[in-house]
């Protein structure tokens, strides 16, 4: 659960309420250049800049942060991680948001009508980005047990050729010791 409220928390919830308020009013314009604050963080689009928003946060304190929000900001908010989701932006982050903001917010969003269509796009979305993440998460997961058999495999190689070849040298040497051995015989 959330800690206390601080400063850094304080911060970071005005900053993400300035820029959800930033990123509306960029919408609502259709104005083709972005503003410059926008501009300023690099972002290269009006959900980019939300997308960098929320990863600016730091971890730790994202719950804090999006604990004091108001309940306005916070639908504004789920429209905004809708469409993250949507784009495959920043897909954990955006859902240890949703599911945290659903936690807390539990009892207004079932009472709000207009918070319905968003929690419902939400699910359908939500879960096939997780899908897709954890498949993805899973190939990979197959593909470096693939690269860890190969190299094991080239390693049990080399261990064997690696015996293989003790084995030869100790062979050699037994014979030179015996031939030795039995020049020294010979000669006496």
């Amino acid at each position: 659960m959330p800690s206390k409220r601080n400063a850094e928390t304080e911060q970071g919830a005005e900053k993400l309420m300035e820029g959800i308020n930033l990123y509306f009013e960029t919408i609502e314009s259709q104005d083709v250049q972005l503003p410059p604050l926008m501009l300023a963080y690099g972002a290269e689009s009006s959900l980019d800049f939300m997308a960098g928003n929320i990863r600016k946060i730091k971890p730790a304190q994202l719950e804090e942060t999006l604990l004091v929000l108001p309940l306005d900001f916070v639908e504004k908010l789920m429209k905004i991680l809708l469409k993250l989701l949507e784009n495959k932006v920043e897909v954990e982050v955006v859902s240890r948001c949703l599911l945290f903001l659903l936690e807390i917010h539990h009892g207004p969003i079932l009472a709000t009508p207009s918070f319905q269509p968003i929690v419902n796009q939400l699910g359908s979305v939500l879960q096939l980005q997780i899908t897709r993440i954890r498949d993805l998460a899973g190939t990979n997961l197959a593909g470096l047990r693939y690269l860890a058999a190969r190299y094991k495999e080239r390693e049990d190689i080399e261990l064997f050729a690696d015996a293989t070849i003790r084995v030869r040298d100790k062979n050699k040497k037994k014979k030179r010791k015996e031939k030795a051995l039995n020049r020294a015989i010979l000669s006496l």
